[in-house]
Protein backbone atom coordinates (compact mmCIF):
# COMPACT_ATOMS: atom_id res chain seq x y z
CA UNK A 1 0.00 0.00 0.00
CA UNK A 2 1.39 3.12 -0.97
CA UNK A 3 2.48 5.50 1.29
CA UNK A 4 0.96 9.33 2.05
CA UNK A 5 3.02 12.19 2.71
CA UNK A 6 4.53 12.40 5.85
CA UNK A 7 2.64 14.27 8.68
CA UNK A 8 4.15 15.95 12.01
CA UNK A 9 3.56 14.64 15.18
CA UNK A 10 3.83 16.48 18.21
CA UNK A 11 5.55 15.16 22.01
CA UNK A 12 5.83 18.72 23.10
CA UNK A 13 6.89 22.18 23.46
CA UNK A 14 10.41 23.56 25.11
CA UNK A 15 12.39 26.80 24.56
CA UNK A 16 14.76 27.15 22.04
CA UNK A 17 18.24 26.97 22.41
CA UNK A 18 18.97 23.25 23.41
CA UNK A 19 19.42 20.32 20.96
CA UNK A 20 18.00 16.92 21.92
CA UNK A 21 20.58 14.38 21.96
CA UNK A 22 19.41 11.52 19.12
CA UNK A 23 17.03 8.66 20.96
CA UNK A 24 16.61 5.70 18.24
CA UNK A 25 15.88 4.93 14.81
CA UNK A 26 12.25 4.94 13.76
CA UNK A 27 9.21 3.23 15.79
CA UNK A 28 6.63 1.05 13.52
CA UNK A 29 3.27 0.64 15.61
CA UNK A 30 1.09 -1.41 13.18
CA UNK A 31 0.78 0.72 10.08
CA UNK A 32 2.66 3.62 10.73
CA UNK A 33 6.14 4.29 11.69
CA UNK A 34 7.09 7.25 14.19
CA UNK A 35 10.39 8.51 12.58
CA UNK A 36 13.35 9.39 15.30
CA UNK A 37 12.31 12.54 17.04
CA UNK A 38 13.75 16.06 16.10
CA UNK A 39 13.22 19.77 16.68
CA UNK A 40 11.51 22.24 14.95
CA UNK A 41 12.42 25.72 15.94
CA UNK A 42 10.23 28.68 15.98
CA UNK A 43 11.49 31.95 17.49
CA UNK A 44 12.56 31.20 20.86
CA UNK A 45 10.73 27.82 21.12
CA UNK A 46 11.13 24.71 19.89
CA UNK A 47 8.86 21.76 19.34
CA UNK A 48 9.69 18.32 20.17
CA UNK A 49 8.58 16.40 16.74
CA UNK A 50 8.47 13.37 14.65
CA UNK A 51 7.46 12.55 10.68
CA UNK A 52 4.54 10.31 11.30
CA UNK A 53 4.58 8.03 8.13
CA UNK A 54 1.19 6.40 7.12
CA UNK A 55 -0.34 4.31 4.49
CA UNK A 56 -2.49 6.02 2.43
CA UNK A 57 -6.50 6.24 3.37
CA UNK A 58 -5.11 4.77 7.15
CA UNK A 59 -5.37 7.79 9.75
CA UNK A 60 -3.89 7.65 13.46
CA UNK A 61 -7.44 7.63 15.16
CA UNK A 62 -8.11 4.25 13.60
CA UNK A 63 -4.73 2.43 14.62
CA UNK A 64 -5.74 4.34 18.35
CA UNK A 65 -8.58 1.87 18.02
CA UNK A 66 -6.71 -0.85 18.40
CA UNK A 67 -5.96 -1.64 21.99
CA UNK A 68 -2.89 -2.98 21.37
CA UNK A 69 -1.27 -0.31 19.05
CA UNK A 70 -3.33 2.22 21.09
CA UNK A 71 -1.03 0.93 23.99
CA UNK A 72 2.19 1.26 22.28
CA UNK A 73 1.67 4.50 21.07
CA UNK A 74 1.33 5.65 24.46
CA UNK A 75 4.27 4.31 25.74
CA UNK A 76 5.94 5.67 22.75
CA UNK A 77 4.70 8.98 23.10
CA UNK A 78 5.43 8.87 26.96
CA UNK A 79 9.04 7.65 26.26
CA UNK A 80 9.50 10.32 24.36
CA UNK A 81 8.51 12.97 27.09
CA UNK A 82 10.79 11.54 29.68
CA UNK A 83 13.95 11.06 27.01
CA UNK A 84 13.11 15.08 26.09
CA UNK A 85 12.39 15.68 30.19
CA UNK A 86 16.06 14.34 31.32
CA UNK A 87 17.21 17.22 28.85
CA UNK A 88 14.95 20.64 29.16
CA UNK A 89 12.15 21.50 30.26
CA UNK A 90 9.39 20.67 28.05
CA UNK A 91 5.72 21.17 27.92
CA UNK A 92 3.96 17.82 27.33
CA UNK A 93 1.31 17.85 24.79
CA UNK A 94 -1.62 15.73 24.65
CA UNK A 95 -1.71 12.17 22.75
CA UNK A 96 -2.31 12.33 18.89
CA UNK A 97 -1.44 16.21 18.25
CA UNK A 98 -0.85 15.65 14.40
CA UNK A 99 -0.10 18.64 12.28
CA UNK A 100 -0.60 18.36 8.37
CA UNK A 101 2.86 20.26 7.23
CA UNK A 102 5.75 22.48 9.55
CA UNK A 103 3.82 25.55 8.35
CA UNK A 104 0.71 24.38 10.15
CA UNK A 105 2.32 23.60 13.34
CA UNK A 106 4.71 27.16 13.32
CA UNK A 107 1.47 28.80 12.71
CA UNK A 108 0.27 27.28 15.90
CA UNK A 109 3.14 28.10 17.75
CA UNK A 110 3.21 31.50 17.09
CA UNK A 111 0.29 32.64 17.56
CA UNK A 112 0.18 31.12 21.21
CA UNK A 113 3.63 31.91 22.17
CA UNK A 114 2.92 33.73 25.43
CA UNK A 115 0.66 31.01 26.55
CA UNK A 116 3.19 28.97 25.68
CA UNK A 117 5.90 30.56 27.30
CA UNK A 118 3.73 31.42 31.09
CA UNK A 119 3.80 27.49 30.99
CA UNK A 120 6.97 26.41 30.12
CA UNK A 121 7.99 28.94 33.13
CA UNK A 122 5.85 27.10 35.30
CA UNK A 123 7.28 23.64 35.20
CA UNK A 124 10.93 25.25 34.67
CA UNK A 125 13.39 23.94 37.20
CA UNK A 126 11.15 21.14 38.13
CA UNK A 127 9.67 17.91 37.87
CA UNK A 128 6.28 15.99 38.28
CA UNK A 129 6.16 13.28 40.92
CA UNK A 130 2.23 11.84 42.46
CA UNK A 131 2.27 10.25 46.00
CA UNK A 132 -0.25 7.57 45.91
CA UNK A 133 -2.09 7.03 49.73
CA UNK A 134 -3.29 3.88 50.46
CA UNK A 135 -5.23 2.77 53.39
CA UNK A 136 -5.68 -0.46 55.21
CA UNK A 137 -9.24 0.01 56.92
CA UNK A 138 -8.58 -2.62 59.22
CA UNK A 139 -5.24 -1.56 60.57
CA UNK A 140 -6.51 1.75 61.06
CA UNK A 141 -10.05 0.38 62.90
CA UNK A 142 -7.55 -1.52 65.19
CA UNK A 143 -4.66 0.85 65.75
CA UNK A 144 -6.53 4.23 64.88
CA UNK A 145 -9.26 4.56 67.79
CA UNK A 146 -11.42 6.05 65.56
CA UNK A 147 -15.01 5.57 67.17
CA UNK A 148 -17.30 8.73 67.77
CA UNK A 149 -18.85 9.68 70.69
CA UNK A 150 -21.88 8.63 68.85
CA UNK A 151 -20.60 5.08 67.50
CA UNK A 152 -19.12 4.20 70.76
CA UNK A 153 -23.02 4.91 72.26
CA UNK A 154 -24.43 3.10 69.77
CA UNK A 155 -21.58 0.35 69.80
CA UNK A 156 -22.53 -0.12 73.52
CA UNK A 157 -26.20 -0.46 72.84
CA UNK A 158 -25.91 -2.85 70.00
CA UNK A 159 -23.81 -5.06 72.76
CA UNK A 160 -26.30 -4.80 75.22
CA UNK A 161 -29.16 -5.35 73.08
CA UNK A 162 -30.72 -8.94 72.57
CA UNK A 163 -29.81 -11.06 69.69
CA UNK A 164 -33.02 -10.39 67.44
CA UNK A 165 -32.50 -6.55 68.49
CA UNK A 166 -28.93 -7.07 67.38
CA UNK A 167 -29.78 -8.24 63.95
CA UNK A 168 -31.75 -4.81 63.01
CA UNK A 169 -29.01 -2.53 64.46
CA UNK A 170 -25.76 -4.13 62.82
CA UNK A 171 -26.53 -2.38 59.76
CA UNK A 172 -26.71 1.12 61.53
CA UNK A 173 -23.55 0.57 63.29
CA UNK A 174 -21.47 -0.15 60.44
CA UNK A 175 -23.02 3.16 58.48
CA UNK A 176 -21.52 5.25 61.79
CA UNK A 177 -18.25 3.00 61.77
CA UNK A 178 -17.37 3.93 57.88
CA UNK A 179 -18.47 7.22 58.63
CA UNK A 180 -15.96 7.62 61.41
CA UNK A 181 -13.34 5.69 58.99
CA UNK A 182 -14.34 8.14 56.39
CA UNK A 183 -13.33 11.03 58.86
CA UNK A 184 -10.33 9.47 59.71
CA UNK A 185 -9.20 9.09 56.53
CA UNK A 186 -9.87 12.52 55.43
CA UNK A 187 -8.35 13.77 58.67
CA UNK A 188 -5.33 12.20 58.16
CA UNK A 189 -4.44 13.26 54.09
CA UNK A 190 -5.35 17.06 55.43
CA UNK A 191 -2.81 16.38 58.35
CA UNK A 192 -0.23 14.57 56.41
CA UNK A 193 -0.54 16.20 52.76
CA UNK A 194 0.23 19.60 54.15
CA UNK A 195 3.30 18.37 55.19
CA UNK A 196 4.61 17.69 52.23
CA UNK A 197 2.77 20.69 49.94
CA UNK A 198 5.31 23.50 51.39
CA UNK A 199 7.82 21.38 49.48
CA UNK A 200 5.95 21.88 45.71
CA UNK A 201 5.75 24.98 43.24
CA UNK A 202 2.23 23.23 43.08
CA UNK A 203 0.03 20.45 43.91
CA UNK A 204 -3.13 19.00 42.12
CA UNK A 205 -5.76 16.77 43.54
CA UNK A 206 -5.94 13.46 40.91
CA UNK A 207 -8.30 10.92 40.56
CA UNK A 208 -8.50 7.74 42.07
CA UNK A 209 -10.53 4.63 42.30
CA UNK A 210 -11.87 4.24 45.63
CA UNK A 211 -12.46 0.77 46.90
CA UNK A 212 -9.65 -0.59 44.68
CA UNK A 213 -8.07 -2.87 47.10
CA UNK A 214 -4.24 -4.10 46.03
CA UNK A 215 -3.03 -7.23 47.49
CA UNK A 216 -2.58 -6.23 51.08
CA UNK A 217 -6.11 -5.23 50.97
CA UNK A 218 -5.27 -1.55 51.25
CA UNK A 219 -7.23 1.33 49.39
CA UNK A 220 -6.12 4.14 47.58
CA UNK A 221 -7.60 6.92 49.14
CA UNK A 222 -5.81 9.93 47.76
CA UNK A 223 -3.66 10.38 44.26
CA UNK A 224 -2.21 13.72 44.41
CA UNK A 225 0.58 14.98 41.73
CA UNK A 226 3.15 17.39 42.92
CA UNK A 227 5.52 20.02 40.76
CA UNK A 228 8.39 19.75 42.90
CA UNK A 229 11.88 22.03 42.08
CA UNK A 230 14.58 19.99 41.65
CA UNK A 231 16.37 21.79 45.05
CA UNK A 232 13.69 20.66 47.30
CA UNK A 233 13.10 16.64 45.87
CA UNK A 234 15.71 15.65 48.91
CA UNK A 235 13.57 17.29 51.35
CA UNK A 236 9.95 16.15 49.77
CA UNK A 237 11.80 12.07 49.57
CA UNK A 238 12.54 12.90 52.98
CA UNK A 239 9.41 14.43 54.17
CA UNK A 240 7.48 11.35 52.86
CA UNK A 241 9.80 8.94 54.38
CA UNK A 242 8.35 10.57 57.58
CA UNK A 243 4.83 10.32 56.63
CA UNK A 244 5.26 6.46 56.22
CA UNK A 245 6.66 6.26 59.80
CA UNK A 246 4.55 8.49 61.28
CA UNK A 247 1.54 7.04 59.85
CA UNK A 248 2.49 3.66 58.72
CA UNK A 249 1.01 1.87 62.19
CA UNK A 250 -2.42 3.58 61.31
CA UNK A 251 -2.74 1.34 58.28
CA UNK A 252 -1.47 3.92 55.49
CA UNK A 253 1.17 3.71 53.34
CA UNK A 254 2.19 6.84 50.86
CA UNK A 255 3.73 5.88 47.95
CA UNK A 256 6.17 8.31 45.19
CA UNK A 257 6.05 8.09 42.19
CA UNK A 258 8.20 9.31 39.17
CA UNK A 259 9.67 11.61 37.99
CA UNK A 260 7.58 12.83 35.39
CA UNK A 261 7.27 15.22 32.59
CA UNK A 262 4.63 17.48 33.86
CA UNK A 263 1.65 16.11 32.72
CA UNK A 264 -0.57 17.27 35.27
CA UNK A 265 0.64 20.69 34.61
CA UNK A 266 0.49 20.80 31.15
CA UNK A 267 -2.58 22.65 30.88
CA UNK A 268 -2.21 24.67 28.03
CA UNK A 269 -4.58 24.66 24.99
CA UNK A 270 -2.68 25.45 21.45
CA UNK A 271 -4.03 28.50 20.27
CA UNK A 272 -4.85 27.69 16.28
CA UNK A 273 -5.74 23.90 16.78
CA UNK A 274 -8.21 23.77 14.44
CA UNK A 275 -4.54 23.34 11.87
CA UNK A 276 -4.08 19.95 13.48
CA UNK A 277 -5.70 16.94 12.17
Amino acid sequence: MPLADPLLYLFGIARAGKQLKSLEAAKSIGPVEFAPPRNIASGNLQAVVCDLHMPEGVELDTVLQDPSQAEAVVLYHHRVLEWAADQLAILPLRLGAVFSNERCLQQVLKEGHAQLQQAIEKIEGAAEWGVKVYCDRTQLRKNGCIDSAETASFRAKHECASDGKKFFLLRQLQKLIEKDEAEAITQCLNDALTQITPFAKQRITGKFHANAPTESMAEMVSNDAFLIEFEHEKGFHEAVEKLNAGYGSSGFLFHVTGPWPSYSFATVNLIGDENAL
